[in-house]
């Protein structure tokens, strides 16, 4: 971890917001262990839903991670990943990005 991990997270929750998926997995485990952020699984998995899995071991994290939730807080998850994907697209038009790269 960052030696200063209130300020990691706050860096990672900008670049998260920009579309980075690995600020996104970054994110996803300060919530995870509560470093920097309060500890959050709902916001844990929904920053792993949005980033998605690279790789086998960060897929079955995600499997983990999704299974310690209840229906109620992986459907708030599900919403909330819909909500980061708003903010991505229009972060994205701000800079100028064409539709298709939103």
């Amino acid at each position: 971890m960052a030696k200063d991990p209130i300020l990691a997270a706050s860096w990672w929750r900008k670049a998260a917001e920009q579309g980075s998926a690995s600020a996104q997995g970054m994110l996803a485990d300060a919530y995870q262990r509560g470093e920097g952020v309060p500890k959050d699984l709902v916001e844990a998995c929904t920053l792993r839903l949005l980033a998605g899995p690279r790789d086998a071991k960060k897929a079955q994290a995600l499997a983990d991670l999704q299974a310690s939730l209840t229906p109620a807080e992986l459907a708030l998850a599900q919403e909330r990943v819909q909500h980061y994907r708003k903010i991505i697209a229009r972060n994205a038009a701000e800079r100028g990005h064409p539709k298709h790269l939103r």
